[in-house]
């Protein structure tokens, strides 16, 4: 009897350690393994942030592996000694202290791999968390959560902010290929800037400036034929046929009580001008803008992005987002230049202006430029 529990002490030692010693193994050769797109592997919605996102997918990775050879290993033998000690005839139960190696084993194995992880994701969380790009090599914007809404704010012509040319949007624009940095603070209560396909999730604490960075790598479109959203690179949106997201109609429909979404875009028929009861739109392709093409030429449109809270605040929680929209530079550079003629014209809306008024009273040191890795 003690011959066989001494066997069964050692196989679970070993179990033990041959889970502890699959980080190891993953990790060799994981230079080449960051740099490829796990997206299909880590069952997650696409990466277009080839800055850091494929090695936080790497990491997601690694980290499944691990459970799934510790989930296993567990159950294994949970059914293995359900089986071997079932009540049988002619045979007596037999009471036990426990087994001081097994009790060291499952202590120290998992605390091995958790000290392991720690090291491992150490230059991932310096690159995402604090070495940022320095704010005169990037587009900076701020973020201003409350409940429950978003307020973005850019530096206008001059690039600086807490002057009269600030530009106020409700949604988030950035030029795709371009390092963005976001210095953020929350009005009320803690709220999470989350947008899953740029692998950047954020918590945002009233008073205290938080910031996060990523570079959008591919240009979001829908596809109008099979309906669904596809990413392409700037070069690749250059030759498409793509109409303007505003001539064409876009329904959300939920699924149920599952919470999945049904995205679609239809055709809008014009209701005013020469093309009045027509469904024509602007259309981007090589380059150059068309104006009043009919819609039917279109093979995808600008689509958008989601920016989530991820973080409980409040009751109205699941109605607080904003989009998001990445736009080729040239294309950027309109819609930027549209928005400061209109914040030359007028006036920003009294909540946003108030916003920007209690950011300046109150945190006029976060419109100080900072530089790399601050």
């Amino acid at each position: 009897m003690l011959k066989s529990a001494r066997l069964r002490g050692l196989f679970l030692f070993a179990m033990s350690f041959l889970t502890a010693g699959a980080p190891i193994a993953l990790a060799a050769g994981d230079a080449k393994a960051e740099e490829t797109n796990w997206t299909s592997w880590s069952f997650m919605p696409e990466n277009i942030n080839f800055s850091y996102g494929q090695k936080t997918d790497y990491l997601y990775f690694v980290i499944m592996v691990i459970v799934a050879i510790m989930f296993f290993a567990t159950e294994g033998c949970l059914l293995y000694f359900m089986w071997k000690y079932r009540r049988r005839e002619g045979h007596k139960a037999t009471y036990t202290h426990g087994n001081n190696t097994i009790e060291v084993a499952w202590t120290l194995a998992p605390a091995l791999v958790l000290i392991w992880l720690a090291l491992y994701q150490r230059d991932t969380w310096s690159q995402i968390k604090m070495d940022l790009p320095a704010e005169k090599d990037a587009l900076v914007v701020q973020v201003y959560p409350q409940q429950f809404q978003w307020d973005f704010r850019y530096g206008g012509k001059d690039g600086k902010f807490a002057t009269k040319d600030d530009v106020y949007t409700p949604q988030l624009f950035v030029p795709v290929s371009e390092k963005v940095v976001l210095k953020m603070t929350s009005k009320d209560v803690i709220h999470s800037f989350f947008v899953p396909y740029l692998r950047v999730k954020q918590d945002i604490v009233p008073g205290m400036l938080t910031r996060v960075w990523f570079t959008a790598d591919r240009i979001p479109l829908w596809d109008l034929k099979k309906q669904e959203m596809v990413f392409v690179t700037a070069a690749d949106f250059d030759t498409k046929r793509v109409g303007n997201a505003k001539d064409f109609a876009w329904k959300e429909e939920v699924l149920g009580t599952s919470g999945r979404k049904k995205l679609s875009y239809e055709a809008k028929e014009r209701k005013a001008g020469p093309a009045k009861g027509q469904k024509v739109c602007e259309l981007y392709f090589q380059g150059e803008v068309q104006k009043d093409v009919p819609c039917e030429q279109a093979e995808y449109v600008l689509h958008r992005v989601e920016i989530a809270c991820a973080e409980l605040c409040g009751l109205g929680h699941t109605t607080m987002r904003a989009m998001l929209q990445i736009l080729p530079k040239k294309r950027y550079d309109e819609v930027m230049a549209k928005a400061e003629r209109l914040a030359e014209e007028e006036a920003p809306p009294a909540g946003t202006a108030k916003w920007g008024k209690i950011w300046d009273k109150f945190h006029a040191d976060y419109n100080t430029p900072m530089g790399a890795g601050h």
